[in-house]
């Protein structure tokens, strides 16, 4: 119970120090605020190029003790591509993320409550937000930056370390791209990938519904956190660069 308690406390004190204000004003760049007015309010960054190309969606914080996704989509949402839009909502889940937990007491799961409903519960309202965000841009890919391991999901560790594929569209072309690229640096901590996902996640109801590919990374929290950052944002960079939405490609 100490332990759990200091880890709440620090992934607190995590937070505390991913503020609202932390992007630079730019060029092309705009802000979606996803349920203006409630408890649940959060932002995503639009990061528009100017010039043609594909769009992209990176999503942290579905849950909310799972700070690497969160940081690493706060360090992304400050970058620009050089083609097409990047889309980033770096802290989907606030109340989750604020209290350090994967859901609180009042909320549902959020990864179980997709494609959620309008005038559903607040959790559903949220879901259906996201969807919506989905839904209006129609990106050529979504990433769901997670981490696998916490003692709030003692099943996790079976997806230490891998992609989990949506059943539709690229995903498995561009996750091999980044495996062949990524392993080699990994030594002995390689990632994998899975197929298919739970019913209620983004993954499988964005997937289904819209035919985008999906693609959840599940860094392990065994892991150091800043090792964890890294390596969403590699992996991200790299799907971006097989997009040809970065100079020069991915890393």
């Amino acid at each position: 119970r100490i332990i759990s308690l200091f880890r709440t406390l620090v992934l607190s004190m995590f937070m505390a120090m991913l503020p609202d204000a932390a992007y630079p004003a730019g060029k092309g760049t705009s802000t979606i605020r996803l349920m203006p007015g409630t408890a649940l309010a959060t932002d995503a960054r639009v990061l528009d190029s100017g010039r043609a190309g594909p769009v992209a969606l990176i999503i942290g914080g579905i849950h909310g003790d799972e700070p690497a996704g969160m940081a690493a989509a706060k360090r992304l949402a400050s970058m620009t591509p050089t083609r097409g839009k990047l889309i980033v909502l770096p802290v989907a889940n606030r109340p989750a993320a604020e209290s350090a937990v994967r859901s609180p007491y009042h909320l549902q799961d959020l990864n179980r409550a997709f494609p959620g409903r309008k005038t559903g519960t607040d959790t559903e309202q949220l879901a259906a937000a996201i969807i919506g965000l989905v839904a209006r841009y129609r990106p050529a890919v979504v990433l769901d930056l997670h981490e696998a391991g916490a003692d709030a999901d003692p099943g996790g560790r079976e997806v230490e370390n891998t992609l989990i594929l949506s059943e539709e569209g690229r995903a498995a072309e561009m996750a091999l791209d980044v495996l062949e690229a990524l392993n080699p640096t990994r030594g002995d901590q390689p990632f994998s990938y899975l197929s298919g996902a739970p019913a209620g996640s983004l993954n499988r109801e964005v997937s289904r519904r819209f035919g985008i590919p999906v693609i959840t990374v599940e860094t392990s929290r065994r892991d150091p956190l800043p090792r964890r950052v890294d390596t969403q944002i590699d992996i991200v960079t790299r799907v971006l660069g097989d997009l040809g939405m970065l100079e020069g490609g991915g890393q």
